[in-house]
């Protein structure tokens, strides 16, 4: 029998990586379940966008004197990681206005994370 995910549980497990959910088990795939394979798939590619923002903001931290443009800018460069897991989530038709909540989940994420690097780097920069 094959693991699936309810949809809202994948909004938790992209809040916290470390919580743990019990996957359902049935037959076939029951309508607004997410396989394990697919739950996994949108974490690898949200972990990529994660890490693309805060390795593209430290390379470009010089290049601004504000944070919040430098995290716009890479922002702009990591764009197509952040489309690369809209598209999959499109082809296993999950439903756009979850697509566009979990999409807008990861981007505020990445950016908390992104900023206090940013600004630590900045810091030790400053003569």
């Amino acid at each position: 029998m094959k693991k699936t995910f309810p949809l809202p549980l994948l909004m938790l497990l992209s809040l916290s990586p470390a919580l743990t959910a019990v996957a359902v088990a049935g037959e076939g795939r029951p309508s607004g379940y997410l396989s394990e394979e697919e739950v996994s798939e949108y974490m690898k590619l949200q972990h990529q966008y994660q890490s693309c923002l805060v390795r593209r903001s430290g390379e470009m931290a010089g290049d601004y004197e504000d944070v919040r443009k430098v995290v716009d800018a890479a922002m702009q460069k990591c764009e197509g990681q952040l489309e690369q897991l809209r598209t999959a989530m499109n082809e296993h038709q999950v439903p756009a206005g979850f697509i566009e909540a979990f999409l807008h989940n990861t981007l505020r994420r990445a950016v908390k994370q992104a900023i206090p690097q940013v600004m630590m780097m900045k810091a030790e920069q400053q003569p």
